[in-house]
């Protein structure tokens, strides 16, 4: 019985630890994959660019498949639009970010600098806000990978309405919402350091629940060992 709870702890503690350990057995280069394509772009040689999107796609589709549902809508999202020749500067960029997260080595940590990086631009009134919205539509698609959507949503209003027009409290409020992605994404990161440690130390306690059933088991034996003799 002892034997068995352990066994279950330990598989616990596996899957929340590696909760993406297959995705990363075949993960294509999309480091290079992002440089090749965004000089093709800025160069104009778009037909170049769609060509070596159709080649690379069957690859990273096939990764995806590995992956969360929100990362392969995410990808869905960036690639469909270019897939149907709708290839622009726009579509273009936000593939080569989609690229540059799905490279990370921690996607939560590669958002989480996205969201300062916002908070810098959005808090330097020198920046415009059409700068700014269009580094925030490169992300679009990605957030929802990590944080929760009607978050994402909300702040996509907000981004509208600084376009519209650009004001110091409507920026305010962009920081607002900023921040509380970044501290629901530390919650949810600290939730799962707490949920590792919880079970880590229950398997150490049952480890020594266990040893400390032998060692009494053992002592009893010699016990009865010695008064028989």
């Amino acid at each position: 019985m002892g034997r068995a709870v352990l066994l279950c702890l330990i598989s616990s503690l596996i899957f929340t630890l590696t909760p993406n350990v297959q995705g990363q057995t075949s993960e294509p280069d999309f480091q290079s994959f992002a440089v090749q394509y965004s000089y093709l772009i800025q160069d104009g040689r778009y037909s170049l660019a769609d060509k070596l999107l159709h080649k690379r796609v069957p690859e990273v589709e096939k990764y995806m498949e590995t992956q969360s549902k929100q990362s392969e809508q995410a990808w869905s999202e960036v690639v469909t639009p270019l897939l149907n020749g709708e290839t622009n500067r726009e579509n273009a960029e936000k593939l080569s970010t989609m690229l540059e997260f799905l490279s990370a080595k921690d996607h939560e940590t590669w958002i989480q600098e996205q969201i300062v990086s916002m908070e810098e631009q959005v808090r330097n009134v020198y920046i415009p806000a059409d700068q700014i919205e269009q580094q925030w539509n490169e992300l679009l698609p990605i957030l929802p990978v990590v944080e929760d959507q009607s978050l994402v949503s909300q702040t996509d209003t907000l981004m509208d309405q600084l376009v519209i027009r650009d004001h110091v409290q409507n920026r305010q409020e962009i920081l607002k919402a900023l921040k509380e992605m970044k501290e629901r994404e530390s919650f949810q990161l600290d939730a799962l350091v707490w949920t590792a440690i919880v079970i880590g130390g229950t398997i150490i306690l049952t480890l020594f629940y266990v040893a400390v059933r032998r060692w009494l088991a053992s002592k009893k034996t010699q016990s009865q060992k010695s008064e028989n003799s």
